[in-house]
């Protein structure tokens, strides 16, 4: 499998391009250059091409290369002709090619993936197939000047083959490493719960579209004074959040400049089969209009010390037992989206 080509650039003197124009225009077979194919000239080990060959017999888009594979033209692009009609004898290869511009002077690298080619768009040869640049039949390539003049050096043209890794000897598997892990992007549905006390009223329902994806969690919420409202996920069975080292999400704001939390439960109890879970928050006001990305790391979180379960331990922010999150609206009227809650691996 061949990955990439590459091949040097260079201003080269002008009387080079010359010499080579007056060797073909004084070739006793001129006549068997034809535009577009490369023909070898007999005796001297040269391989010359031309794009182009006017009716006053002047040629253009000069190639030459030598058996030592060093060729000068006039550049402004290369191309490659790769598969051709079935059955064809004659020149009817698909084009494809890549732009560049002389905006340099001395030797460049360049080296090319095949997804740098584009099918060529402004000329192709009758009959000429339209299959991809599949690279299984490559009948040619060449170097163009597709406008102005100038005088160009080419050199070292190659193609790379991807590097195999060598075979590793056998040892034991490493500890897997923790890898980002996304909660919830709501492209699967809503499993949110909304809560609210009797005198506020909070509505909750996927929106689309979303921040990364066909949907987002919709939030529509007016908590009265010394009220509480928001939507919440748990967990049936605790997830262990300590190999992550941030969480993040993307919040869509109001700018309502309400007052915001986001709680999560740690640890409960020990032996406790009910919400013991120690809360830890993060408070945030709805500032701004509009989507906009939130990575809060582990410190930015305080234990809430307005309110905890009964029961609830004391014991730090260890995150190796999280039963859930929840947003909620502290106090006032907003209308908020959430997408895209993950956890980030170190």
């Amino acid at each position: 499998m061949v990955t990439a080509g590459a091949f040097y650039l260079t201003p080269f003197a002008t009387r080079q391009i010359e010499n080579v124009k007056n060797e073909v225009a004084h070739r006793s077979d001129e006549s068997l250059i034809s535009p577009g194919v490369f023909t070898e000239s007999p005796g001297t080990g040269r391989i010359f091409y031309a794009e182009k060959v006017l009716d006053n017999g002047d040629l253009e888009g000069v190639f030459v290369s030598s058996v030592a594979s060093r060729g000068r033209r006039m550049g402004g692009g290369a191309r490659r002709n790769a598969d051709r009609a079935p059955g064809s004898t004659s020149d009817t290869s698909e084009r494809f090619e890549y732009r560049f511009s002389d905006n340099f002077s001395g030797w460049k690298t360049f080296t090319l993936g095949w997804q740098d080619f584009v099918r060529r768009a402004d000329w192709q040869p009758v009959n000429a197939p339209n299959n991809g640049l599949t690279l299984s039949k490559v009948w040619g390539y060449n170097f163009s000047p597709i406008s102005g003049s100038g005088n160009f050096e080419i050199d070292k043209n190659k193609l790379h083959q991807p590097i195999k890794a060598p075979t590793a000897t056998p040892q034991r598997s490493p500890t897997p490493q923790a890898v980002s892990l996304t909660l919830d992007n709501f492209e699967s549905g809503d499993s949110w719960t909304a809560f609210n006390d009797p005198n506020s009223s909070l509505n909750a329902q996927l929106t689309s579209p979303g921040q990364g994806g066909q949907f987002a969690l919709s939030v529509d919420a007016n908590i009265a004074a010394n009220g509480w409202g928001g939507v919440e996920q748990t967990f049936s069975t605790p997830q262990d959040w300590s190999p992550y080292k941030d969480i993040d999400f993307w919040f869509h704001g109001s700018n309502s400049g309400n007052p915001m939390r986001l709680e999560i439960l740690d640890n409960r109890q020990s032996g406790s089969s009910g919400d013991t879970s120690e809360r830890f928050e993060y408070r945030f006001n709805d500032g701004w209009s509009g989507w906009k990305h939130i990575v809060l790391s582990w410190a930015d979180f305080t234990r809430r010390s307005d309110w905890q379960p009964v029961n609830a331990p004391n014991d730090g922010f260890n995150r190796a037992e999280i039963w859930g999150l929840n947003f909620s609206v502290i106090s006032g009227q907003t209308q908020v989206q959430l997408d895209e809650i993950k956890l980030s691996a170190p």
